[in-house]
């Protein structure tokens, strides 16, 4: 009654791109020259000690921009303990 292919190639499905990290998505918004949405990117990852060096950098470049010098005070103290 049916037929029965008896070989069918199958493709692999196509990997997705890979998702920008939040370093690359918070540099992407300040380039867009939105800082605040940079700082709420970051700051979860800064308050867990998570941070990279690079996202503390960023964090304290938008934070300088807002005027936020608790934060921007935040970001230096954190720098000086990392490698």
């Amino acid at each position: 009654m049916f037929e029965v292919a008896s070989h069918v190639p199958v493709k692999p499905p196509t990997p997705a791109a890979p998702q920008p990290s939040i370093a690359d998505q918070a540099r992407a918004l300040m380039l867009k020259g939105d800082a605040d949405a940079a700082k709420q990117l970051l700051m979860p990852r800064f308050a867990l000690g998570k941070a990279s060096r690079e996202e503390v950098l960023l964090l304290k470049t938008a934070c300088k921009n807002l005027h936020d010098q608790v934060c921007v005070d935040s970001c230096k103290s954190r720098l000086e303990t990392m490698p």
